[in-house]
């Protein structure tokens, strides 16, 4: 397969950019998401990856700043991040303390790593984790989410990742900021915070790409974005007939995940799509019901 080359992978980058800006500077965009403003902070300043082959660098005038480094590669194409990307945005040290940031950087990757990207369209948002021992013998360790990166897919025939998708995958570049140490005790601990994160990215991917509409997009994206809007719909409905959690929207109570498992099973949206990745959502929701009913 042959690397795009950067004259490429920057229009794919701008018309990407372009489209996603002018979402997020409508008044709608405004109305329906607070954090619009964010949004499109993190397009303005996002720069294009430098690279070499098929791994992707950190510019050299963005390797001390927050900008979003972005990598459009070929569609199916595999991509490798390097060692750069080892490092901690000002955000995620103001949140975890210069000190505690320093000795979490200990022992960076040698060498590039692998985005796991897998097979999915549109785009990925990715940072190089660790996990740093609290008590092993107990299963205890704490996630270290570093500087979020965001590949691209380049598909032929087409100019752009439509915005809906870019705006899913900056909810994640946002989480991964503002929560940058994870705390995992179990399996289940992780699979409650990815489905949480997962809630909050598809929502804010439906709302823009309602906005944007999906008759210009290419099926594959297109079924994408479907997901995204029923997936809100599942929300939107939980939120109309039972309230949800004021604190936190796309908290997975026991009462949300049931109603959303049975109304993506009546609209035909695989549950799997959801985390991409398999996940027992009964036995999920028994240990909630279970933890709720000690309660």
């Amino acid at each position: 397969m042959s690397l795009p080359s950067l004259e490429q992978r920057r229009d794919y980058f701008e018309q990407t950019r372009r489209q996603s800006k002018s979402v997020f500077l409508g008044p709608q965009a405004s109305n329906d998401l607070p954090d619009a403003g964010r949004y499109l902070s993190m397009l303005d300043s996002a720069v294009l990856a430098d690279f070499d082959g098929n791994t992707a660098y950190i510019p050299e005038d963005a390797k001390h700043n927050d900008n979003l480094v972005v990598a459009p590669v070929s569609f199916g194409a595999s991509c490798h991040v390097s060692s750069d990307f080892f490092s901690h945005t000002a955000r995620q040290i103001t949140t975890v303390g210069r000190q505690m940031s320093e000795q979490l950087n200990i022992n960076p990757p040698s060498e590039s790593v692998p985005a796991n990207i897998g097979e999915t369209t549109g785009a990925f948002v990715g940072s190089i984790n660790s996990l740093v021992p609290i008590d092993k013998q107990a299963g205890e360790f704490l996630m270290v989410r570093r500087r979020p990166f965001l590949i691209i897919r380049m598909i032929a025939g087409q100019q752009l990742a439509p915005a809906g998708i870019i705006a899913h995958e900056l909810t994640h570049a946002i989480q991964q900021e503002d929560n940058p140490l994870f705390r995992i005790t179990s399996q289940k601990s992780i699979d409650m915070a990815a489905l949480r994160d997962e809630l909050e990215a598809y929502h804010v991917g439906a709302l823009v790409g309602r906005l944007i509409g999906t008759s210009k997009i290419d099926k594959r994206h297109a079924k994408k974005i479907q997901q995204f809007q029923d997936i809100q719909e599942a929300i939107n409905l939980m939120r109309e007939s039972f309230g949800i959690d004021p604190l936190d929207p796309y908290r997975p109570s026991p009462r949300l995940l049931r109603f959303m498992v049975d109304h993506l099973e009546r609209v035909g949206c695989s549950k799997s799509t959801l985390l991409h990745c398999e996940l027992n959502y009964e036995d999920l929701v028994d240990d909630l019901e279970s933890e709720e009913s000690d309660d």
